[in-house]
């Protein structure tokens, strides 16, 4: 039987010379939950402790506020009573008490069920909260697909506190930011949801649960009643908002004038409570409010109920107004393909045949049949892009595009070579715009792009393909951004000696522009080179990632110790920060951000798209000299896992703890920096503070790649906090700014200040929550993001940020068209762009398969010393696709849901995401992709940006 108790008792000491009161109000509920793999629908809800476990177990707390309402609360505390060993080691056991130190504290924005089950198992009797759902088998947390974590931690419209345990007695209390209570107080709250801010995974941390007989409770300060209820809203109005339709449900937006006094609302749609974690905290007085109330029926006529609530529970007078309900989300079929091959034989070389085929498909060299594309049939004789019958190459493209395809000489030839006329038709497609690559195999995969100059043999002798029958070569086709649109025709001639095959080339090309700034940017990271800054391997390979509307982004520093790249940044003064030397800058950085080493490139003079700036724990200060480590601590802990809790443990909040002339410095140097940029005009590219560091590496007292306890994030808060205030650009914190960014680019917004922007790396954004909202202004999230779209959406808008996916491109063994496609599940996921963690090789991947090899240095072998995977081939072409899905997303007002659904009509972008460990960049491994799924997305969307049918 559930019992509550909440204890007046009287104050002494300060609160009782205040006039003021403490009330003690214990747990009302209580269940521990987990969201480790396997245990998501297990419930605790009568375990007689709650289990405390970093990311992975959580405790869910409710509290009987009763005799807090019509109060003003002053200050709030948690208490929670420790229990058992946390880590047992060989050094002995660590006690909860002594090492649970830090926090996180949150509201819940979804009502639940405290449930029956005494350990992990499934409460079918009781339909206990789960992570997966707030009643076992009976409800979700929110909709179909929600967890605990998308209405917790600061997501759903919920707040969250973090902050240091502190002991007294056998309890440990935790100061609470006072709004928590008041949510709880104000209805806006289904209790808090507690999470172990500083252990570790390989631990298990308890406290005792109501169950156990000393349940967790809140002391709370109040001083005074406060009966008097909150202004009425005013001007209130309800549309349809149809951009957060779904392809079942329609939304509405419902909009109003704050009134004084107001903390929080209660909304109702035709006399249903609307859920918590759709309705947000007041805005302050006298400004407009909007929100979005989800997943109604579509179409409908609607009367919504807004009453504001304030602090102390009380509740204002309604105010009704209707409105319609959207439709829900639907797009028009794509056009048809524009090009119906038939099957014919290929044309005759010599002994050898050729014939055409799509770009980064890949063919077996040896049995010359297609990999990877189950039911292709017989590519010889045609193909998306290839008409047997009439010897013909097709394709479509865009004004401003880098067109690509395949041409496969089969059969034995020696001194083959192949050019590329001229394209006539409205205007002229010209050949000094045609670049040709002979197809590298490792195995039998098609791998890397070698410039193709003169002639080459089959089989080729430097490869080594055992067997070999076929050599491809890829054919790119610049379409210049002036060239009319219009039916084009060339010639693709192909000779062996006095043999030669012509194929017909035919370019449908479309009234639509490929924009020459980049609006997503498949970013290629690296942790050293390519080469010394201002090498010609450093030229080559950022001009060859340039053309293939990649870019390269240097991480500046190392893991192990201070300081940044010199071949790249200034010279400073360490003990000012200010900086003494631009002349490495200037010559080596400055023409990426100007774009003058992008001369002769097709899109030439557009300066990269993103780039480091090197500051970092290490510099322009060395953190350690200014840091105050707990007694008997220094920041190298030996990636020891048992001396990283016990330095968190004994650690003081990061801002205590750092000696002010730290951040002195570290701003005076961010301050130089925005002053050089503006005077050089380095305006843009959007430019990223990152902090690349883990504890584990001897030189960083915290994660902040990847962060995984509540004292990395508050870590990583601070330091964006420094750089932040000292670069000074509220447009960052501003939605509306960021959607301009999104719809004109920073070219064309002319800012006439440097864009510095804070950027995070998070494996864990369920746990993040609301905590770096106002700092970071671009977040790169892995691939697990896409399981959690609504929390992802709910970041992007919130904080507000760019959003990025890091991973991997896939596998040399799988097919390219996999890394296309991760940049259109990316963009129809909110993100800009995508990052595979590292992109460098050296010439041993020309012969073993290397996921990373994506710009490889092939020197040693005697060939190019900046040669491009043609997975980086398959990004340009996810990345223009995108360019298109976005001109056409801004056409027609649509929403990246709308994008997802127009492409899942010739594409299955589900994906399958596996990861080995939590912080692994992996893959997204898809179905079933074709060559001609793609060709038809592509060539459907051109159709609809320009009217064709």
């Amino acid at each position: 039987m559930r019992w509550t108790l909440c204890l007046v008792v009287a104050a002494l000491g300060w609160a009782s010379r205040m006039g003021a009161e403490q009330v003690k109000c214990t747990a009302s509920r209580d269940v521990w939950v987990s969201a480790f793999g396997g245990e998501e629908n297990f419930n605790m809800g009568a375990a007689p402790r709650l289990k405390l476990k970093i990311y992975q177990e959580f405790a869910v707390v409710d509290f009987d506020v009763a005799a807090l309402r019509g109060k003003t609360l002053a200050e709030a505390w948690l208490y929670v009573k420790p229990l058992g060993v946390a880590i047992d080691s060989s050094r002995g056991p660590y006690p909860c008490a002594k090492v649970l130190r830090w926090m996180t504290v949150s509201t819940v924005g979804h009502d639940w069920i405290e449930g029956r089950s005494t350990s992990y198992a499934k409460d079918t009797q009781g339909h206990g909260a789960t992570w997966n759902e707030s009643s076992f088998g009976r409800a979700d947390w929110g909709w179909t697909g929600a967890t605990l974590g998308d209405v917790a931690f600061g997501n759903g419209n919920t707040l969250r506190c973090d902050g240091k345990l502190q002991p007294e007695g056998e309890w440990l209390k935790l100061r609470l930011d006072p709004r928590l209570v008041q949510a709880l107080v104000a209805g806006a709250s289904h209790g808090l949801l507690l999470q172990d801010g500083n252990t570790t995974p390989r631990g298990n941390a308890f406290i005792v649960s109501r169950e156990g007989g000393h349940p967790a409770y809140l002391m709370v300060t109040v001083t005074g009643p406060d009966g008097s209820p909150p202004g009425k809203v005013a001007e209130l109005k309800v549309a349809p908002a149809a951009k957060l339709a779904t392809a079942e449900r329609g939304a509405i937006e419902v909009s109003f004038t704050v009134p004084k006094e107001a903390f929080t609302y209660r909304l109702s749609v035709d006399g249903q409570p609307v859920e918590r974690w759709q309705i947000p905290f007041a805005a302050p007085p006298g400004r407009r409010q909007s929100l979005v109330i989800l997943d109604l029926p579509a179409g409908r006529k609607v009367t919504v109920a807004v009453e504001a609530v304030d602090a102390a529970g009380n509740v204002s007078k309604a105010a009704t107004a209707a409105g319609a309900v959207s439709d829900k989300l639907s797009v028009p079929e794509l056009p048809a393909y524009g090009f119906s091959p038939k099957p014919g034989r290929p044309k005759p070389l010599g002994e050898a045949k050729v014939w055409a085929f799509p770009e980064v498909t890949k063919v077996d060299p040896v049995t010359g049949e297609v990999l990877l594309e189950e039911a292709a049939g017989d590519f010889r004789r045609a193909n998306p892009v290839w008409d047997g019958a009439g010897g013909t190459v097709r394709l479509a493209a865009a004004r401003g595009e880098i067109i690509s395809f395949q041409v496969a000489v089969e059969g034995p030839a020696k001194g083959v070579k192949l050019a590329v006329s001229e394209l006539r038709g409205a205007g002229s497609i010209p050949a000094a715009g045609v670049r040709l690559w002979r197809n590298w195999y490792v195995g039998r995969q098609s791998e890397y792009a070698l410039p193709l100059k003169g002639a080459f043999d089959v089989p080729a002798g430097d490869n080594q393909v055992a067997g070999q029958k076929l050599q491809a070569v890829t054919v790119d086709i610049h379409v210049p951004p002036a060239t009319p649109a219009g039916e084009y025709a060339g010639t693709v001639t192909v000779t062996a000696g006095q043999a030669k095959a012509e194929l017909a080339l035919k370019v449908k090309v479309y009234d639509a522009v490929i924009p020459q700034q980049v609006f997503f940017n498949p970013e290629l990271n690296c942790y050293g080179g390519p080469g010394y800054a201002g090498s010609a391997k450093f030229k080559d390979s950022f001009r060859l990632a340039h053309y293939h509307r990649c870019t390269i982004n240097r991480v500046p520093y190392t893991q192990r110790q201070p300081g940044a790249s010199g071949d790249l940044w200034p010279k400073i003064d360490p003990q000012t920060g200010h900086v003494t030397d631009w002349s490495s800058t200037d010559k080596n950085a400055g023409p990426l951000l100007d774009g003058s080493l992008f001369a002769d490139d097709p899109r030439a003079g557009v300066p990269v798209p993103t780039l480091y700036l090197p500051f970092n724990l290490g510099w322009p200060a060395d953190y350690r000299k200014y840091y105050r480590a707990p007694e008997g601590f220094t920041t190298y802990m030996n990636n020891d896992f048992l001396r990283k809790v016990e330095f968190d443990a004994a650690s003081e909040p990061i801002e205590q703890a750092m000696d002010p002339k730290f951040g002195e410095i570290f701003q005076t140097c961010v301050k130089d920096f925005l002053a050089h940029f503006t005077e050089k005009g380095w305006t843009r590219t959007p430019l990223q503070f990152y902090l690349n560091r883990k504890w584990t590496w001897g030189y960083s007292a915290w994660t902040l790649d990847e962060p995984v306890t509540t004292t990395d994030f508050l870590a990583l808060r601070y330091l964006g906090g420094l750089f932040v205030e000292a670069a000074g650009d509220a447009d960052l914190r501003d939605r509306g700014w960021h959607e301009a960014l999104f719809a004109r680019g920073l070219a064309a917004m002319q800012r006439r200040r440097p864009t510095f922007m804070f950027r995070t790396d998070i494996s864990r954004p369920v746990v993040q929550g609301s905590i770096h909202d106002g700092i970071a202004s671009v977040m790169y999230v892995n691939s697990g993001q896409f399981a959690y779209p609504r929390l992802m959406r709910g970041h992007k808008l919130r904080m507000p940020a760019v959003l990025y996916c890091y991973g991997s491109c896939n596998a040399v063994q799988r097919s390219n068209w996999e890394s296309a496609a991760w940049c259109l599940k990316a963009y129809a996921h909110h993100c800009d762009g995508v990052l595979p963690w590292q992109s460098l090789a050296e010439a041993e991947a020309l012969t073993k398969p290397n996921t990373e090899g994506l710009i490889v240095d092939g020197t040693k072998a005697g060939l190019p010393q900046a040669i491009a995977s043609f997975r980086v081939h398959a990004l340009r072409r996810g990345a223009q696709d995108c360019e298109l899905l976005r001109l056409l997303q801004l056409k027609h007002g649509w929403s990246r849901e709308h994008i997802a659904l127009l492409a899942s009509e010739k594409l299955g972008l589900a994906g399958e995401f596996q990861q080995k460990f939590a912080d692994e960049a992996a893959a997204v491994k898809f179905g079933q992709l074709t060559s001609r799924g793609f060709c038809e997305l592509k060539e459907g969307v051109l159709k609809l940006l320009t009217g064709q049918n």
